[in-house]
């Protein structure tokens, strides 16, 4: 018979006795007669008995849906107080109901959340543990380069000339305009700036040795090293880290070849040879 058909259509009658209120299930309880299974309970008056017995032997046909509706009903009922007795279940009933009460999400138990003052020393405490971890990775970095640096010098066929001239390419010549169009930028707008308020005293007349001292002293040396980490620093980043991602860095090892010497130290001399004809430049 076809689920659709009225006979099929679930149905809910109940009996009451003092204390004990029987429920009896009927039809097929399936996803495409789930709404008439919502209005069956839906129907259901309130009452007071402290005891529900559920029959559903004369339900003709289940599905997940089906069981569904009966465990939420049966634990609205618990939750209420009633103790819930299902009888004449079949082993699919109980199969898919074991099956539902395994799988229905529980809420989350959220920890307590700690006072302001905990959570903000306990934020500066991982904080300084991420400092002092980069600070020991900076330190290794460095110690490593030095001894590969001292190495290198006392054996200089262990010197990439290729490397080190390819970085200083790089890092010093691709860096050259960008370098002195943001110095001229900057000190020309140093220049207009103390023009505009020196004027008032009339001393505008000292605004080029204002610009050049600031210049030449400060803001050309910081200036060229803020440009070079911002533009090598990033880039040799992304370099080795995408060497990294691609697992050359690992085939150097394989090589019998240190990643330090071959990737590090040419750049880094690049970078010490490079900076002070930038910062002159600037």
């Amino acid at each position: 018979m076809d689920a659709h058909t009225p006979s099929q259509t679930p149905k809910m009658t109940c009996s009451r006795q003092p204390g004990l209120l029987r429920i009896r299930a009927e039809g097929a309880w399936t996803v495409t007669t789930s709404l008439a299974a919502e209005d069956a309970f839906a129907c259901m008056e309130p009452s007071d008995e402290k005891r529900v017995i559920m029959d559903l032997g004369a339900i003709t046909e289940i599905d997940s849906v089906g069981a569904w509706i009966i465990h939420r009903e049966r634990a609205r009922m618990e939750f209420l107080g009633r103790a819930v007795d299902l009888i004449n279940t079949s082993d699919r009933m109980r199969f898919l109901l074991c099956e539902i009460e395994r799988h229905v999400p529980h809420p989350d138990d959220l920890p307590r959340q700690p006072y302001f003052l905990v959570r903000c020393l306990i934020t500066i405490g991982r904080t300084m543990t991420m400092v002092w971890r980069d600070l020991v990775a900076l330190l290794s970095i460095l110690g490593v380069f030095g001894l590969r640096l001292a190495t290198a010098f006392t054996a200089f066929h262990k010197l990439r000339g290729t490397s080190i001239l390819s970085n200083f390419d790089r890092t010093c010549i691709g860096a050259v305009p960008i370098v002195m169009l943001m110095s001229f930028l900057i000190g020309l707008v140093i220049a207009q700036q103390g023009g505009f308020y020196l004027q008032t005293f009339g001393a505008d007349l000292f605004v080029v040795d204002l610009a050049g001292v600031l210049i030449l002293r400060e803001i050309g040396v910081l200036l060229a090293a803020i440009l070079v980490a911002g533009r090598s620093g990033s880039a040799f980043t992304a370099e080795i880290g995408s060497m990294r991602m691609r697992e050359e860095v690992d085939a150097l090892h394989v090589l019998g070849l240190d990643p330090v010497e071959v990737l590090v130290v040419p750049r880094l001399i690049a970078l010490m040879l490079a900076l002070p004809v930038l910062a002159f430049l600037s």
